[in-house]
């Protein structure tokens, strides 16, 4: 009738198979067509009005933001160890998007828990930010070797 019909790719790396690339005309594994709808409701949220509110509230003069967890007063952008100016002000959720001890739940619970209530949202500078995450990542790492620790025995 004239239709597409959806290609479907095996791809191999280093003699071993990898998964079936399904989705999105075969350009997408499962696990990258999910990435990929992860990244563009990321992406879609930063322009989330409850989002900005937050910002502007926490906004001490031009350029000038409090951090809701140092309590200190810092500038908008910085200058990287590389030269480059970047963002050091950063809308953080109070809950994490995706739980670092759960993992991800379902798409519900992402989109309920990414498109918070100001109240859902702190800001906080580039080094506060880099620490939340960092402990989050901790927790999600350790929570996955523990799963595939377990499924081996």
């Amino acid at each position: 009738m004239g239709g597409r019909e959806a290609k479907t790719t095996r791809a191999t790396s280093g003699g071993r198979a990898l998964k079936e690339r399904t989705i999105g005309a075969g350009l997408y594994t499962e696990a990258g067509f999910t990435s990929f709808i992860k990244s563009a409701l990321r992406r879609a949220s930063s322009r989330w009005k409850p989002r900005t509110d937050v910002l502007k509230a926490s906004r001490v003069e031009k350029g000038m933001y409090l951090c809701a967890e140092c309590e200190q007063v810092v500038p908008v952008t910085v200058v990287n160890e590389k030269g480059k100016r970047v963002k050091n002000v950063e809308a953080d959720h109070v809950v994490p998007v995706i739980d670092p001890e759960e993992g991800f739940v379902n798409w519900d619970t992402f989109i309920r828990r990414l498109f918070v209530e100001p109240e859902g949202f702190r800001v906080l500078c580039r080094e506060c930010h880099s620490k939340v995450t960092q402990a989050q990542n901790d927790i999600a790492k350790a929570r996955r070797a523990k799963a595939k620790n377990e499924g081996k025995e």
